[in-house]
């Protein structure tokens, strides 16, 4: 384990966030890998995390549940299905653990029993990690002071194919 690190598990790691997640924190100073979740469907399970990512052997093993690792980590980043999410989530708030959310596509209620959760534990929930998204967002709100309220600005959002919550929480 790296010195004075954060421990971090990542639920979706088999997804294109997920191993993107993965190879970040492996090479990251500051937190340290320490579990990584999938889908119970998943052909992965059992295997080393290296594995989704090319790379030698992490001897952190793949698991469909969270109740196997919640000791083994501080926060978890999450980047998975709704319904995963919501379901960690209180799993998360019974051991106090920390959360981030890249999942999007919460309904109101969803994201009032994630609301709940932030009063607990710490919560940090992001439509979009993308650099260059949040470099738009800050030169559309400066595109807007300038312009002033006479101009409609309309932002159109395309994805890869494989995008599962299109349009997403960016839009």
């Amino acid at each position: 384990m790296k010195k004075s690190s954060t421990r971090v598990a990542i639920n979706g790691a088999a997804g294109r966030m997920g191993r993107a997640l993965i190879e970040a924190t492996i090479k990251s100073p500051e937190v340290n890998l320490c579990a990584a979740i999938v889908r119970p469907d998943s052909p992965v399970i059992g295997s080393d995390v290296g594995s989704l990512i090319a790379t030698k052997d992490t001897g952190i093993l793949l698991t469909d549940d969270i109740n196997n690792v919640i000791a083994d980590f501080d926060v978890l980043i999450d980047f998975s299905s709704i319904e995963a999410c919501l379901i960690n989530s209180k799993i998360c708030e019974e051991h106090h653990k920390c959360m981030v959310i890249g999942t999007t596509g919460f309904n109101d209620d969803q994201k009032k029993q994630l609301q709940n959760f932030s009063k607990k534990s710490a919560l940090c929930i992001a439509s979009n990690f993308s650099t260059g998204v949040n470099l738009c967002f800050g030169l559309i709100d400066l595109a807007a002071q300038v312009l002033g309220e006479d101009v409609d600005i309309e932002i159109s959002e395309a994805h890869h194919k494989n995008k599962i919550d299109a349009p997403s929480g960016t839009a």
